[in-house]
């Protein structure tokens, strides 16, 4: 899978691809970006820039897959991804391609990056010990690995991972006053012509006067029966009065 996200100065790619081999320590994992647009050019994540796994002790949740990751900074707007799996005694094993659009922020408007599903959500304290991930999975001190797939058991921690742009900062504390509305929906049968429908669930989680625009989310699945299911992340900000939302879908096996 890919996640697209902007940073603070310029728009940043970050790749992650899934390899289902145990030793990671003779493959390499490629990516090409390909613009789809007139103008934008195409970047290579190959050599030394290569998608680097993670030690072999920090696996995927999912059997058999072993985590890749890797980023450089892009222009906004529409690519083609072209990733290979490289055997380095034998050659190529496998290739795939997918679409991403890189979004740009404009700092005059309010808005959300992708909502991410990650497995792991770390906040380092201090210098701490050394970082199994350098970036992008190491968003400054806040250690955020992806998790390949949108499926969890019960039991398992649903963790989420986004930034906020745009928010106004405050002219004495140089910080936003953003409040962040959570709220989940369960898929039901009975739309027209049979297309699901969303259930609101409970109600809201409601958090308050958030000042970092750098935002994560935990909440362990307990009890929650088999579906599909859906998060709208809300985020007002009060200083311009503007809003804005995204989804995000997961299921619960």
């Amino acid at each position: 899978a890919a996640e697209d996200r902007a940073a603070a100065g310029g728009e940043t790619a970050t790749g992650g691809g899934a390899a289902n081999s145990p030793d990671a320590s003779n493959l390499e994992v490629v990516a090409r970006l390909v613009g789809t647009e007139e103008g934008l050019p195409n970047y290579d994540l190959a050599g030394p820039d290569a998608l680097r796994p993670g030690p072999a002790d920090r696996t995927s949740p999912e059997p058999g897959v072993r985590l890749f990751q890797g980023g450089t900074a892009v222009k906004p707007g529409r690519y083609m991804i072209y990733f290979g799996i490289v055997e380095k005694t034998r050659g190529m094993l496998a290739s795939y391609a997918e679409p991403a659009e890189i979004p740009a922020f404009p700092p005059d408007r309010l808005s959300l990056s992708s909502v991410a599903l990650v497995d792991r959500l770390e906040r380092l304290e201090g210098e701490g010990p050394a970082s199994p991930y350098t970036p992008p999975f190491l968003i400054g001190r806040l250690l955020v690995e992806p998790r390949p797939g949108e499926a969890f058991r019960t039991g398992e921690t649903l963790s989420i991972y986004f930034q906020v742009y745009g928010a106004v900062a405050d002219p004495i504390s140089g910080h936003p006053d953003i409040d962040i509305e959570y709220r989940f929906f369960k898929e039901e049968n009975g739309g027209k012509d049979g297309a699901p429908i969303y259930v609101p669930l409970g109600q809201p989680i409601q958090l308050t006067h958030q000042q970092n625009p750098t935002q994560a989310y935990s909440l362990t699945l307990t009890d929650w029966a088999r579906a599909n299911y859906r998060l709208r992340v809300l985020v007002r900000d009060n200083l311009s009065a503007r809003d804005v939302s995204r989804e995000v879908d997961f299921h619960v096996l």
